[in-house]
């Protein structure tokens, strides 16, 4: 749709940190980022689109695979691979409160600076993740994940895009309006 109303503008995906996502934006180096909170610029304009639940990655062969799903009391004292937190937005951050609001002490055996390598370091039996559930999607065939029993931690993804006093481009218009409708009828 956004190529039949628009067919001049040029659509490129780049793979940026948050960090990076928002340095982008402010420079208008992007025109929209699918990124995490917090955003520390106040020239950008976001939206949340999507709240996803964190599920725990585990190996396939760990003694956490077998239950059904997995309470906080499981993952006391387990292995965990957790996230830079200035590479994953608020990703470490919710995993951070949630461990620490159902006392569960962990033992941190890495810290990974992107969700692949979390994956590959769980798929090298280094511990547990908690990520967002779409990473299941990419998780090697030796991992698997398990819901969090109880309340589980989320975390938002929001549409960013700068604030122009000019207003948003038509295209770019089009590009939110049909992300927005996606995301409505998905629900």
């Amino acid at each position: 749709a956004l190529r039949l109303q628009h067919p001049n503008v040029q659509l490129i995906l780049k793979s940026l940190t948050p960090p990076e996502q928002q340095a982008a934006l402010s420079h208008g180096e992007i025109d929209v980022a699918f990124t995490r909170p917090p955003l520390h610029i106040k020239t950008i304009r976001s939206e949340v689109i999507l709240t996803e639940t964190l599920r725990v990655f585990i190996r396939e062969d760990h003694a956490l695979a077998a239950l059904s799903g997995i309470s906080p009391a499981d993952l006391n004292h387990a292995a965990h691979v957790s996230t830079d937190p200035s590479y994953s937005g608020a990703l470490r951050q919710v995993t951070d409160e949630y461990l620490a609001r159902h006392e569960v002490k962990v033992g941190e055996v890495q810290i990974s600076s992107n969700i692949l390598t979390s994956m590959n370091l769980v798929a090298g039996g280094f511990g547990f993740a908690l990520l967002p559930a779409y990473a299941e999607t990419f998780s090697p065939r030796n991992v698997v994940s398990r819901p969090v029993l109880g309340t589980a931690p989320t975390i938002d993804l929001i549409m960013a895009h700068a604030k122009d006093e000019h207003g948003v481009t038509p295209a770019l218009s089009t590009l939110l309006e049909l992300v927005r409708n996606t995301v409505r009828s998905a629900d």
